[in-house]
């Protein structure tokens, strides 16, 4: 029987945020069994992360009265079928599985996130909040399977990256961070990394590509459907404290 939810202890979010993180994905419209479930499990978490998958409305109501949970994000998600149809201009690219450590790659992550459901959480320091993507990037140097893409320009310095994780039993590609430096913005560097990438993964046998973004990050909602991405769907995420409301409630 399948449930109607799933519960993750964060290990990564445990150790850089300090403090017992976990991540709970609900899959369907839970119940009341499950709710006392989630919430016996959250029990030993200072921070949890629910995934509403879908934008469940009857999860959204119960996260937000029973939970006293907050929304931080609508996660949007894109897919695309790879095609062999990629005409590349020559350009200077390498494609990296366990990728050693790039410094020029942290710089980039680090000024060019925008948008993050972190941002959005006033218990999170500001500065773990800014710095989360530039340790995301570093935690995935020489990671099997963490695929990276640079490109550079005729001065070999890096333009841009994109980070990916395959699933080849799935035939699916996800991508995970995609940067440009800001000295490159409007160079079509971006779009040159997502058709890189496109060629890499049907070669490799790989069919789909999927990609998620913040709902109010209206440049990237547009620069995956101009690149040929289809919206199907988006998550609605909330941030629970457990201790925090607790405290509150007295």
């Amino acid at each position: 029987m399948r449930k109607s939810f799933e519960t993750i202890k964060l290990e990564w979010d445990s150790e850089y945020f300090g403090i017992p993180a976990c991540k709970i994905v609900l899959l369907e419209t839970i119940d009341k069994s499950d709710i006392e479930e989630i919430f016996n499990f959250i029990k030993d978490y200072e921070f949890v992360t629910i995934v509403n998958k879908n934008n469940d409305p009857e999860n959204n109501v119960l996260l937000a009265t029973i939970f006293k949970a907050f929304l931080t994000d609508i996660n949007v998600v894109f897919s695309k079928k790879v095609e062999n149809r990629q005409t590349l201009q020559e350009c200077n690219y390498l494609i990296a599985d366990e990728m050693p450590y790039a410094q020029e790659i942290v710089d980039i992550a680090e000024i060019s996130f925008k948008y993050s459901r972190f941002y959005n959480d006033p218990y999170l320091p500001f500065e773990k909040a800014r710095n989360i993507y530039k340790q995301w990037a570093m935690n995935s140097f020489r990671k099997k399977g963490k695929y990276f893409i640079t490109i550079k320009d005729d001065r070999d310095k890096i333009a841009g990256f994109l980070l990916c994780n395959i699933e080849k039993e799935k035939s699916l590609c996800t991508i995970e961070l995609i940067a440009v430096d800001e000295n490159y913005k409007g160079k079509r560097y971006g779009s040159k990394l997502l058709k890189i990438l496109e060629r890499f993964v049907h070669n490799n046998g790989i069919l789909n590509i999927v990609v998620g973004t913040q709902v109010n990050n209206i440049h990237a909602v547009n620069f995956y459907t101009k690149n040929g991405f289809k919206y199907i769907g988006c998550n609605s995420v909330y941030h629970l404290w457990p201790k925090i409301q607790m405290e509150k409630e007295g």
